[in-house]
């Protein structure tokens, strides 16, 4: 029995030590959100590159990006290693990074790599503001309507704004014309209102559901986004041609 038992604790010594004896990442320069523009840096918990390499850029992959991403790494010193992306991020995108086998074949302990994946994300994509204002309508009928204005974070498809937008004014659902003709930052629209006679301001409810996507992103808005808008009134303010 002395024997098994001491087999037995053997084993689980062996098995924690090959456990603990992983190449893995201590620190990074960056949180779950990174700029488009900027570096990554990682710096691991062992020495792994020899001074040969230190301030040399190459292409192997230390790290594996999913989705993929084109750049060069660089050792600055033993444990730390910069990725340097050779165009921005994507926008409004998600990514994993994870270790790869070369790390393991580099550094002289041979240890094998942690399979812990480090998650991070360019900013999302979201609605930084709304407005309104009136204006002429452009048919020349010299009829007033409303300029509904969205702004963004990133350039986005007007056809699909429009899509996904409803703009109602005390629940009732209002028509409205896609002004934006490209993409853009700024999605306009023109809204005729329930009611143009009252001389006091009011609001419309702009509700957009989910699934809207900038380009070149991975990643499409998940929640509705409800925002209130403020119409001044017509009175107190010039109408713009």
């Amino acid at each position: 029995m002395k024997t098994r038992s001491f087999f037995y604790i053997a084993i689980i010594v062996i098995l924690a030590g090959c456990t603990g004896n992983k190449i893995k990442v201590t620190d990074t320069n960056f949180s779950n959100e990174v700029d488009r523009l900027q570096n990554l840096v990682f710096k691991f918990n062992e020495p792994i590159a020899p001074d040969s390499l230190f301030d040399k850029w190459d292409t192997v992959n230390y790290i594996q990006f999913k989705p993929a991403l084109k750049g060069r790494f660089k050792w600055v010193s033993a444990e730390e290693l910069i990725f340097s992306p050779s165009q921005p991020f994507p926008p409004s995108s998600t990514f994993e990074a994870s270790l790869t086998n070369e790390l393991s074949k580099l550094s002289a302990s041979h240890h094998g790599v942690s399979n812990n994946v480090i998650k991070f994300h360019t900013a999302f994509l979201e609605l930084k503001e709304s407005s309104a204002y009136w204006a002429y309508a452009d048919d020349g009928s010299h009829r007033i309507e409303i300029r509904v204005t969205l702004s963004f974070n990133y350039e986005v498809d007007p056809n699909l704004v429009a899509k996904l937008l409803t703009i109602s004014q005390n629940d009732r659902k209002l028509e409205s014309r896609l002004i934006t003709s490209g993409l853009s930052t700024e999605i306009a629209f023109a809204v005729i209102p329930s009611s143009a006679k009252t001389g006091k301001a009011f609001n419309l409810d702009l509700k957009l559901a989910p699934g809207l996507q900038c380009q070149g992103s991975n990643y499409k808005l998940t929640e509705l986004i409800s925002k209130s808008v403020e119409v001044p009134s017509p009175e107190k303010f010039s109408i713009v041609k």
